[in-house]
């Protein structure tokens, strides 16, 4: 038999008397897993779990290991990757798996969180305190007519990522029915809305959600179909909120605020959203009451329609700011803004829309415009730009252009009503294509620093048709033409009108009065203004007619008229009075053509005057005769 003992038992005693280790077991006990530059080591179970590293897909959190119940949290609880969340389950954060949320919301701990798992649930859920509410696949809240999906009496609520559809609203609230969808109004935390569908829900206020006086912030949410039986057919606001990358599609409200109502002094920013196809009352798109401001940045409020006033947006005494208002319809007035009692509009085009009277806009009250393009809207029956009742308008930044009227007002009607500023252009009518001044009874209406051009008429007035009172300041009047008469500015109806520092310039009428045309007893003072390079068949520069009056003071009428103007170059006195006070008529290559002044009446071989000349002319003759 052969030894073992030898030079191999020598060499290991050898080695282990020089290593001292005196044969004790490695630092690092020998084990199946992982392999280093030192041999073999143990596998690790860092959370206690009973899991070690190997099959534990998360080894610092004893909760998840192979084995464990699967739990609706959108994470792979159970380490098998074939395993989904399972359907029809709550899962709540501080642990536990519910059939139904109401059950799940009972049994959370405030301030938790809760995870929905793909399914339907037919229930109408009320939540009592802070809670994150998270749906994972698609996930539909169901309330069956039976309540709102969600009516939130507690805390902080973030709800995301489901869809709540039948909502019925509930008794939580100012009215006896509230919040369709989601009930907000008693919450004393505010409520986040991430990526929630509301759909085909009613309430009496506010069709799909409520938000109370806490507020809240919606984001890339979708309201659509939703009914309310007086304001707010998807939203309405009491207090403060954001919404952002939001639609309001298809919602109605009986009384106010097709897709939007804002309470009272409600402050609401709208960003990159769109309200569209909603319909109410009042307020199509979006109503406010007093006191609101609504920023509307990157919003579009279009073909929303109101059976009243504000087809895409009704302020009451409310600022907006921002957003574009396109192709809605009021059936009666405002078709793009109805601004009752004042407010402002900053930065904000409305365009395409329609209305029997003020297609763009309706305005009443003290009024600011800044930075705001009011084009191509009609008016069916009277101001395609806008209609201004007892309204003071002040105008920045602002125009009204390429708008139209049936009958009266292309840009803008005025009736007892000021504007100061602004650019009136491209617009049309049948009287008055840039303004028509009325008035509801003895009142009178201005326009000061306003610039009208470009404007057409069918028949009179082209860039102003006055039937009442009315007062001109710094305005420019320019190459508006009217197809019959008045090209720059046709006053009647014994109206009484006054023209300071401006220009009539430019203007054209096929038939008579191209620069202004005086006719039904009315009388127009002009002071320091310049009449000029207007043309008419007859009175290119000022028509006088059924016993009209025109006072020339420090004025200047010249370079009227062309070869196509048979008489009154410079004015033409049909019937009534022309005096000329310290006024240029022209001479030489700024003389009007074919003459100065035409007096039809008793004025046989009447040739008009030179430069500089004071005199009156009616159906006498003329003070002193011309020479």
């Amino acid at each position: 038999m052969r030894s073992w003992t030898g030079p191999w038992v020598m060499a290991v005693a050898l080695t282990a008397a020089c290593s001292g280790t005196d044969d004790k077991a490695p630092s690092t006990p020998l084990g199946t897993g992982h392999t280093g530059d030192t041999g073999p080591t143990a596998l690790d179970d860092a959370d206690g779990d009973g899991s070690t590293d190997d099959v534990d897909c998360d080894d610092d959190d004893a909760t998840i290991r192979p084995g464990i119940e699967e739990r609706c949290d959108g994470i792979d609880t159970d380490c098998d990757p074939a395993t989904d969340d399972p359907v029809g389950v709550v899962g709540r954060s501080d642990g536990g798996n519910h059939a139904t949320i109401t059950e799940a919301v009972a049994a959370s701990s405030d301030g938790g969180t809760l995870w929905i798992c793909a399914g339907t649930y037919p229930e109408s859920v009320t939540v009592d305190k802070s809670l994150d509410i998270v749906g994972i696949g698609a996930v539909t809240v169901d309330a069956g007519s039976a309540g709102p999906g969600f009516d939130l009496t507690g805390g902080s609520v973030s709800i995301s990522d489901l869809r709540v559809i039948n909502g019925s609203g509930s008794p939580n609230g100012p009215s006896p029915d509230n919040g369709g969808g989601i009930n907000a109004y008693q919450a004393t935390g505010p409520l986040t809305l991430t990526r929630v569908v509301v759909e085909d829900s009613l309430a009496e206020l506010a069709g799909a959600v409520l938000l109370g006086d806490a507020g809240g912030t919606i984001v890339d949410c979708t309201f659509e179909g939703n009914v309310a039986g007086t304001h707010g057919g998807a939203l309405f606001v009491t207090a403060d909120a954001t919404v952002s990358g939001t639609t309001f599609r298809n919602n109605t409200a009986a009384g106010y605020g097709g897709g939007v109502g804002l309470g009272e002094s409600a402050d609401v920013v709208i960003s990159d959203s769109v309200l569209e196809a909603n319909d109410a009352t009042i307020g199509g798109g979006l109503f406010t009451f007093q006191r609101a401001s609504v920023a509307l940045a990157g919003t579009v409020v279009r073909d929303n329609t109101a059976t009243n006033g504000g087809g895409g947006l009704y302020l009451w005494d409310a600022d907006c700011t921002g957003g574009e208002v396109s192709e809605n319809l009021a059936e009666l007035q405002g078709g793009g803004v109805f601004v009752y009692e004042g407010g402002s509009l900053t930065d904000v085009r409305v365009t395409g829309n329609e209305a029997t009277d003020g297609g763009g806009l309706w305005l009443e009250g003290t009024v600011t415009l800044s930075g705001v393009t009011i084009d191509a809207n009609v008016g069916a029956a009277s101001a395609g730009g806008a209609y201004l009742v007892d309204s003071d308008v002040t105008a920045t930044d602002t125009v009204f252009d390429g708008n139209t009227a049936t009958t009266r007002g292309g840009g803008l009607l005025l009736v007892d009503s000021s504007l100061v500023g602004g650019t009136i252009s491209n617009n049309d009518a049948v009287d008055g294509g840039g303004v028509y001044i009325s008035s509801a009874g003895d009142g009178s209406s201005s326009l000061r620093s306003v610039t009208i051009s470009d404007n057409t008429a069918g028949t009179s007035g082209a860039g102003v048709y006055a039937a009442t009172d009315w007062s001109l300041e710094e305005v420019d009047l320019s190459r508006n033409v009217s197809a019959e008469r008045g090209g720059g500015l046709y006053s009647t109806f014994e109206s009484t009108g006054s023209m300071t520092g401006g220009t009539v310039f430019g203007n054209a009428a096929t038939e008579r009065g191209g620069g202004l045309y005086p006719n039904g007893a009315s009388s127009i003072s002009v002071r320091d203004t310049v009449i000029s390079f207007n043309i008419a068949l007859r009175g290119a520069g000022i028509y006088i007619f059924d016993d009209s009056n025109v006072t020339l003071i420090d004025a200047v009428v010249e370079s009227n008229g062309d070869a196509s103007t048979l008489s009154g170059g410079g004015a033409r006195v049909t019937s009534g009075t022309l005096s000329s006070n310290n006024t240029s008529w022209g001479e030489g290559p700024t003389d009007n053509i074919p003459d100065d002044v035409f007096v039809e009446v008793g004025q046989a071989g009447y040739i008009g005057y030179g430069a500089f000349e004071t005199f009156t002319c009616d159906e006498n003759g003329c003070t002193p005769p011309p020479r």
